[in-house]
């Protein structure tokens, strides 16, 4: 979760809640602010969260006078004893607003956060009455501060009609995930120089300005259903060309929030918009990833209608019509719109840290995965399509045994394997 952390008067950035904050796994923003100039601490506050739209704005004192005099749509806000009274002109709060004060408290009194929710209209259970100072630095504070953070965030507006997100992968990536428990971008990988992105896709993804994104497939299934994603359709299908083993990792949607999210309805690896004398339909695999981009560009200058763009937006820096944050809150019919399946976008890195869960299609690759020890719940997946890869290791021995070994083996060195070859059927 990204969040904005404003600090108090005489404060400054790194102190012990933000820092909390981050051993517990969120990204947080935490601008020095001025103790001499309130408005100033206002521009810069307004300046960070309009750059990093953060999922939730944390305010503690003098800075939760600053959170309240941004303008914050309809993030949550979470404020420590907000010194409102003594800095700035707002006088309420919106509903999505949880305060943590304690009624011991000698600087800045309880009354005044009482008062803030009465002016606002707001339940008193809108105040929590924790710890025993003004600093809230304490375990029981800062646990308290944790859990309001986190139950702020409302879960992803589409998360019902699309309960899972399927990110596919080759077996031997799962070493370095697991590792880690974070997801990179194809752009980040070749940063780290990891030399696992799909060469069909990373030009392309580069070329549409998606290449800081982590791609997942949006399937409508309310029930985990695995036999529409083309990437294991490719590579376990029966051939004379040997394949190479993937797996799924399956996320929860509900554990995301719009914020964290982007929607792409097209599909970008293969689809043609029409325009002019263009027909729609799919690029062949392998074209140039600069007629691609061309494609795009003359569509968009077609000025399509939001129909045509697939209830979608354009955005700087993005060739496709894409979905971004605080639009999928407004319109989460528009996710899915026209496509079976839809590609949600999660900026890398992503932290894995809500429940996940791993599924192979072989007995052998369960064998594999087993070498590991990654955590993760890893399930045997029988699906009818996949039954031929499923009947005994169709995996070249070869392969089988660098994959194990790389697996068993200390030093973390990635084997160079060819995962994204075509496969014919045979």
């Amino acid at each position: 979760m990204k969040i904005l952390f404003l600090h108090g008067w005489t404060s400054t950035p790194g102190g012990r809640k933000p820092t909390f904050l981050k051993e517990h796994g969120h990204e947080v923003i935490n601008p020095a602010l001025p103790d001499d100039d309130f408005e100033e601490a206002v521009r810069i506050a307004q300046a960070e969260f309009d750059q990093h739209q953060p999922d939730v704005v944390v305010g503690s004192s003098r800075g939760g006078a600053v959170a309240i005099n941004i303008e914050f749509k309809d993030t949550p806000l979470v404020l420590l004893c907000p010194a409102w009274r003594k800095w700035g002109t707002a006088t309420t709060v919106k509903p999505n607003t949880v305060i943590l004060h304690s009624r011991k408290d000698d600087v800045i009194p309880v009354a005044d956060s009482e008062e803030l929710i009465a002016n606002s209209g707001l339940p008193k259970s809108t105040l929590i009455e924790v710890g025993n100072d003004h600093r809230l630095a304490d375990p029981e504070p800062l646990k308290a501060m944790l859990m309001s953070v986190r139950c702020s965030v409302k879960p992803a507006s589409f998360s019902g009609d699309f309960p899972y997100a399927y990110h596919v992968l080759p077996l031997h990536a799962f070493k370095s995930i697991a590792a880690s428990r974070t997801l990179l971008s194809k752009s980040d990988l070749q940063t780290a120089s990891v030399e696992i992105k799909r060469s069909s896709t990373a030009n392309v993804d580069n070329a549409l300005g998606l290449s800081q994104f982590i791609h997942f497939y949006l399937p409508r299934n309310l029930n985990l259903s695995f036999d529409s994603l083309s990437i294991l359709k490719t590579q376990m299908k029966e051939s004379l060309v040997s394949p190479f083993p993937h797996i799924v990792m399956v996320i929860p949607t509900s554990e995301l929030t719009d914020w964290q999210c982007g929607i792409c309805n097209f599909n970008t690896a293969v689809s043609r918009p029409a325009y002019g004398q263009v027909r729609g339909g799919n690029h062949a695999r392998g074209m140039a990833p600069q007629n691609i981009v061309k494609h795009w560009l003359g569509f968009k200058r077609d000025t399509p209608d939001r129909d045509r763009c697939r209830r979608s937006y354009w955005h700087d820096g993005i060739a496709v019509p894409v979905l971004l944050r605080h639009q999928i809150t407004q319109e989460p019919s528009s996710v899915g719109f026209r496509t079976k399946s839809a590609e949600l976008l999660l900026r890398s890195p992503f932290e894995i840290q809500q429940p996940v869960q791993v599924f192979a299609f072989s007995n052998a690759d369960c064998e594999s995965l087993s070498l590991l020890n990654h955590g993760f719940a890893v399930h045997l997946n029988e699906c009818e399509q996949f039954a031929w890869y499923a009947e005994g290791d169709r995996v070249e021995p070869q392969l089988r045994e660098a994959i194990n070994q790389y697996f068993q083996s200390d030093d973390g060195q990635l084997p160079q394997l060819d995962y994204d070859g075509l496969r014919p059927s045979g």
